[in-house]
């Protein structure tokens, strides 16, 4: 797991133990305070500091209890995407309107959690009832196949959370029924 620190009752992660862990050994160019100087980053830093926690990042310079950069959990995503030069996560439309069917087709039944961070990921939706992420593959999920699955298998190993995948252009409706049944077995097993 990630090291981790409480700093004035907020918890903060290492992200020197994320990149180190990411470089694993190599030596490599990119330099974390490139990730904090972007535009895009930056945007996300006051949205964060509005509406999360303030500050969502610590930087301490020496070899001090505080050296290093420290960032709230929200943020980690966000840096794993940048060092893997992934996009930021975002709704695309078609996710967007994915994510809005399945919410309805469970209004009053279950309830979904948008864009949930998973320590290095971010989950397209999270269903907290049945221990559930559910992940929206676009076309371009076909050139990150490796990825996708070491994602899975941390979540999987991390959090013990089922996963299931809806495919672009697949029908919605085999995916709602997935999660109905899902639905049906846990609530004849409680």
């Amino acid at each position: 797991m990630i090291e981790k620190k409480i700093i004035n009752n907020i918890e903060y992660y290492s992200a020197n133990y994320i990149y180190k862990e990411w470089a694993n050994g190599k030596y490599c160019k990119k330099q974390k305070s490139q990730f904090f100087t972007n535009q895009s980053t930056k945007s996300l830093i006051y949205k964060l500091n509005n509406e999360v926690i303030n500050p969502c990042y610590i930087t301490g310079r020496g070899s001090g209890e505080l050296s290093g950069t420290w960032i709230i959990k929200e943020l980690i995503p966000y840096y794993f995407n940048w060092l893997n030069k992934l996009p930021a996560p975002s709704y695309t439309r078609t996710e967007m309107q994915f994510c809005n069917i399945i919410e309805e087709s469970f209004k009053g039944i279950l309830k979904f959690e948008k864009q949930k961070p998973l320590d290095y990921y971010i989950i397209d939706m999270y269903c907290e009832e049945l221990n559930l992420c559910i992940e929206y593959d676009e076309k371009y999920h076909k050139y990150t196949k490796e990825y996708d699955k070491k994602r899975e298998d941390y979540i999987k190993l991390n959090y013990g959370y089922e996963i299931i995948r809806h495919l672009e252009n697949d029908n919605i409706g085999i995916i709602i029924n997935k999660i109905y049944k899902m639905y049906e077995n846990k609530s004849n097993n409680d």
